[in-house]
């Protein structure tokens, strides 16, 4: 029960799960994530202590222990122990795809440069950036976001009349890295979850937003057409989209293993965008409310 008794020390919360249940289990997946990179060190004790470390506490210990990408936390934990073999797998299979939007060939060179040297460089007392990655998404989405934000930080540092001209000479620039690079990623996810929640909306909900977005209907001529006041027109508004930024968040963190900041930045695409979807709301079948 060596792996099972390791785990618990990390992770105090899996005591819930019985030992032998869990050295099984902790068995298997270490067997399956070694293939992905055989040449590392034979390290099960190791790997099991690092992947409890980075497990959320859960009400119920199964949730996190399935929820974990397994072969990619393998692959960080090889990396931040040094071994070659991890870091030549880091290179070929995931630093090589980073795409850096808006960024000159020598730019991208320059981030993901920095980001090696971030990720595998620890500060003094601090562990290296790559020991963060807990396995809860997929790896390469994690390296892809950390370096989309150093482009944003070498953007910020160039001279503002700088930016602006190439704003104007470039069509493609990223004006917003971050946001531009979500958007890209995730704009089928995206698309689908704001859908989705405009789909959950009622018939009169969907009535009166189309009075006021699609055929302009200001508040005054609403609360007139409804018998209600003016400022009562408004909360309700309100409170339609709040509701449909709160469904379109639930739909994203449903389909999508993201970090609560990044989803708060996915959803910043939702709320620039929403007023123009409410305004199709009449002519996109997929949004028809039930």
């Amino acid at each position: 029960m060596e792996l099972a008794r390791a785990f618990v020390n990390a992770a105090p919360w899996a005591a819930k799960i019985a030992s032998e249940t869990l050295q099984n289990w902790l068995l298997a997946q270490f067997w399956a994530v070694q293939a992905t990179v055989p040449e590392l060190p034979h390290d099960a004790p190791g790997f099991v202590r690092y992947l409890a470390q980075r497990l959320p506490e859960a009400s119920d210990p199964w949730l996190p222990l399935q929820r974990v990408r397994g072969a990619e936390l393998y692959l960080a934990f090889g990396c931040v122990l040094g071994y070659e073999a991890a870091l030549h797998r880091l290179d070929m299979d995931l630093l090589s795809k980073l795409r850096v939007q808006g960024a000159a060939p020598s730019q991208r060179e320059e981030v993901v440069q920095l980001l090696r040297t971030r990720l595998l460089v620890a500060e003094p007392g601090a562990l290296c950036k790559l020991a963060q990655y807990r396995g809860d998404g997929p790896l390469l989405a994690w390296l892809q976001l950390s370096a989309t934000r150093i482009f944003i930080e070498l953007s910020r540092k160039q001279p503002r009349a700088e930016l602006q001209r190439r704003a104007f000479s470039d069509p493609d620039l990223v004006v917003d890295p971050e946001l531009d690079f979500l958007k890209l990623r995730y704009a089928a996810h995206f698309q689908r979850a704001l859908d989705r929640a405009l789909a959950e909306l009622s018939t009169s909900d969907a009535a009166l937003l189309k009075l006021c977005y699609l055929n302009q209907t200001p508040p005054s001529a609403l609360a007139a057409i409804y018998s209600v006041s003016t400022r009562t027109v408004q909360r309700r508004i309100a409170d339609i989209r709040a509701r449909i930024l709160g469904s379109t968040r639930a739909h994203l963190q449903a389909e999508l293993a993201l970090e609560p900041s990044e989803l708060d930045s996915l959803l910043a695409l939702v709320q620039s965008r929403l007023h123009l979807s409410l305004r199709r709301l009449g002519e996109n079948p997929r949004s028809t409310p039930r």
